[in-house]
């Protein structure tokens, strides 16, 4: 099993997919941060069928060099969406000359399947993973993403397997990863995905037969269900005291965006916080904000005294708290059902154009998106983004005032059953399972895999 980061760390080592998988396999988790000792210590899952090897990334900077050098500009079947024209080629201007050079290619080729055979010729496993392979003899490789830009230490394991002849299986990606990771994928052999809509999506896009993928479920959203089920959440009033406020005021959740993608997260809290102080927000809320997994808390430290005001990460800091595209936290038991408790005791929701929409609308709790400045709002119109926001009625605001009006609305106003019914219809198109059971489908999954080893 490849875990990549913190994140997928969070999403498989602190569920019960691993358990399960270890009652029945041997399992040898394969990881560039962490090794036995590290895991113990972290209360990982263990066993006498568990085994944790840390491998250094033996070949970071060629998967760098893949991914912005050839696959990016030279891949070019998904030119015509608006993520790739925003995040695939003007976000990254330094490599103006190869997406122009790429621009005369044809769209079906080279295409990712193509690379991922140059990818193949050129890199042979390391020592210590032939030396692993040698002595576990493994059937199947479990990875979290089918090797996506930001999980380079899958996109080895994968293409170290693909070498070696072992079959591979990704069982975490993100809902959007089709569209924002489109030229990355080093198709895994099957693929396990949240929804039907995911499965049309890579089956479609992503060069998948229908057989390859499989629909499990999302395993990180299983504790939101499976924490009010076993009755581990406090009442509202406890929740709410806990992090200093006062439980007869209404609350609004800020769930910030990732930094490179918002920058001015400092600016806009010093406008959400001044619109409070003003009295511009109904009742002068309670504000919580949560910090993204990839986060800082430097654009945050200024506010964190102020009353009727709490801020806090995600889960336990375990790496530096510095700018990266990696995930700093790693999200303890606590963490998950102190999420759930969020969702669940807020009163409005604010986002920046995520799919954390999704989960505000499994909590039937009111979301709205920031959607400035003007290239923070050219997010909405994203593939499959401006679904989820056409299906949630999502409303993206072009201003702070635009802002103010619709968080006023949901402050004194409540939910209205249309409001509950489109809720539903958006949890049923998207996200699908709410039975706290897609650990329990992705394992009968990687069975039915075995079988045919």
């Amino acid at each position: 099993m490849s875990l990549p980061t913190l994140i997928h760390v969070s999403d498989i080592l602190k569920g019960k997919t691993l358990e399960q998988l270890a009652r029945k396999y041997k399992v040898i988790v394969l990881n560039p941060l962490f090794n036995q000792a590290d895991a113990a210590k972290n209360n990982f899952p263990t066993s006498n069928h568990i085994v944790y090897e840390q491998l250094p990334l033996e070949h970071g900077q060629f998967w760098y060099v893949a991914n912005e050098y050839f696959r990016n500009p030279f891949i070019r079947e998904y030119d015509d969406w608006l993520i790739t024209q925003e995040w695939g080629y003007r976000k990254i201007r330094r490599f103006k000359l190869l997406i122009f050079l790429g621009s005369f290619l044809p769209k079906s080729f080279p295409n990712t399947r193509f690379f991922t055979f140059l990818e193949k010729l050129l890199i042979s496993p390391s020592n210590k993973f032939k030396q692993l392979v040698n002595i576990h003899k493994p059937k199947l490789l479990i990875t979290a993403t089918p090797g996506y830009s930001y999980a380079s230490f899958d996109a080895e394991m994968i293409i170290f397997a693909k070498k070696l002849g072992i079959k591979s299986v990704a069982i975490d990606s993100s809902f959007d990863n089709p569209y924002s990771q489109s030229k990355f994928s080093r198709e895994t052999d099957y693929i396990s995905v949240w929804s039907d809509r995911m499965k049309k999506d890579y089956v479609d896009f992503h060069h998948y037969t229908p057989e390859q993928v499989r629909v499990s479920g999302c395993l990180k959203f299983d504790h939101y269900f499976n924490d009010r089920l076993e009755k581990k959440v406090k009442n509202r009033e406890l929740f709410l005291k806990s992090k200093g406020f006062d439980p007869t005021k209404k609350t609004i959740v800020c769930a910030t965006p990732t930094p490179g993608n918002y920058p001015d997260r400092k600016e806009f809290m010093t406008m959400l916080l001044s619109a409070r102080d003003n009295g511009a927000l109904a009742g002068r809320p309670n504000i919580l904000v949560r910090l993204h997994p990839l986060d800082v808390w430097e654009p945050y430290k200024s506010f964190t005294d102020i009353p009727g005001v709490h801020i806090e990460r995600a889960g336990k800091q375990y790496l530096d708290d510095k700018e990266t595209k990696n995930s700093k936290i790693i999200m303890e038991e606590n963490d998950l059902v102190n999420l759930t408790e969020i969702l669940m005791y807020g009163d409005a929701f604010i986002n920046f154009v995520s799919t954390m929409i999704l989960e505000a609308a499994l909590f039937n709790l009111p979301s709205v998106c920031v959607g400035f400045p003007e290239r923070q709002g050219k997010h909405s119109e994203f593939e499959l983004i401006k679904d989820i926001v056409a299906m949630a009625d999502e409303k993206v605001t072009k201003n702070l005032d635009e802002l103010i009006v619709i968080l006023n609305k949901f402050l004194t106003t409540p939910q209205s059953n249309d409001d509950m019914e489109r809720d539903q219809k958006t949890v049923k198109e998207f996200i699908q399972f709410t039975d706290g059971l897609s650990w329990k489908r992705t394992v009968e999954n990687i069975d039915a895999i075995m079988k045919t080893l």
